[in-house]
């Protein structure tokens, strides 16, 4: 009899070693598993938090006006500068002065921009 108890022992032994054995490896792979649903989740929590930033950075570049700078309205905008020195005209001819109609002065209108042009204050634009 003492020896069918020393097989059972040992029978009992080898079953829970291998348990012990399968049980590790189970830990062992849930461990790893766990590690790589982590890094996954923290690299998707790290490119949503970028591209949350980047939209909130490009809204408030959207936002912000951009500075106008003040121009001249007493001429049109399509003439070009007036120079300080002579001008030379093709084929030896003079410039002609500016007439009076096309002159306007802060005494003709009460805006200061000539007749025939508007500001967008005036016209209720933005």
């Amino acid at each position: 009899m003492v020896r069918s108890r020393q097989r059972q022992r040992q029978l009992a032994r080898a079953r829970w070693e291998r348990q012990q054995g399968r049980r590790s490896a189970q830990s062992i792979r849930q461990r790893r598993i766990a590690i790589v649903v982590a890094v996954v989740v923290a690299l998707v929590a790290a490119a949503a938090l970028v591209w949350l930033i980047i939209r909130i950075v490009n809204q408030e570049d959207q936002r912000t006006p951009v500075p106008v700078l003040p121009s001249d309205t007493s001429r049109p905008s399509f003439l070009p500068e007036p120079s300080s020195g002579p001008q030379t005209l093709p084929s030896g001819q003079t410039p002609s002065p500016p007439t009076a109609s096309t002159e306007t002065t802060p005494s003709d209108t009460s805006s200061g921009t000539p007749s025939g042009t508007s500001t967008a204050s005036s016209q209720g634009q933005r």
